[in-house]
């Protein structure tokens, strides 16, 4: 996978955290359901997101 693949797939992830936020709230989203939004395994979420922690970081001030 190049880093311009990577990158797309980064911004995907991201789509899918966005989705899975403003469908189910910050509190109800999980590694897994952003994985299957995204269409990808849990561990490819996991690359990019260590944790649930890590995930929500981008949206809380």
């Amino acid at each position: 996978m190049t880093g311009a693949q990577r990158g797309r797939r980064g911004v995907h992830v991201l789509e899918a955290v966005i989705d899975v936020i403003a469908e189910r709230g910050l509190e109800a989203a999980t590694m897994r359901s952003v994985a299957a939004a995204a269409g990808i395994s849990l561990a490819q979420v996991q690359y990019y997101f260590h944790s649930k922690d890590d995930l929500t970081r981008l949206f809380t001030p």
